[in-house]
């Protein structure tokens, strides 16, 4: 009765623990990653019917280190088109490729907090469900960070989120 009571114990602990952390709370080393259908990030599930247009924004909350850049591929389902693509305006240091092949991107100045780097309006053409997500830059094999710590070095990642179609 007594094992049971402490067991039951700990897993409460740890229940309330996990209930507790949330990315900005665990970001001791690296960034994170993910796609939103807004620009206030409260959503990343896309519902429709039929052929519909919908949004999609790239977001990073780089880690503790800061960060100035960004490599990442984005994969879009078959019945996905890719339309407008809309960069953010700080982005000025450089940008190449493409979300789709492979995309690299660093700003003028570090950046601590969330900030989008790319917001795009996408058409779905079926009632199929599926996703489009955050994939390793072809070139690099990963998705990652430049911080901003001397030398500015690059660090892995986290994908946040996927976004549901």
């Amino acid at each position: 009765m007594f094992r049971k009571m402490i067991l039951v114990m700990m897993c409460a602990i740890i229940c309330i623990f996990m209930l507790t952390v949330t990315p900005s709370s665990i970001r001791s080393q690296s960034g994170y990653i993910g796609l939103f259908t807004d620009e206030s990030r409260s959503s990343w599930c896309v519902q429709g019917t039929g052929f519909y247009s919908f949004e999609m924004w790239i977001f990073c909350l780089p880690g503790k280190n800061g960060q100035v850049c960004a490599e990442f591929a984005i994969d879009y389902p078959e019945d996905v088109i890719q339309h407008t693509i809309t960069q953010n305006d700080d982005i000025i240091s450089f940008t190449m490729g493409d979300l789709s092949t492979g995309m690299s991107v660093c700003y003028e100045n570090c950046r601590w907090g969330w900030h989008w780097n790319f917001h795009q309006t996408l058409f779905m053409t079926t009632t199929s469900k599926t996703f489009c997500k955050i994939i390793p830059h072809p070139d690099v094999g990963a998705y990652r960070f430049a911080n901003c710590t001397p030398g500015y070095p690059v660090e892995p990642c986290y994908r946040f989120t996927t976004m549901y179609i």
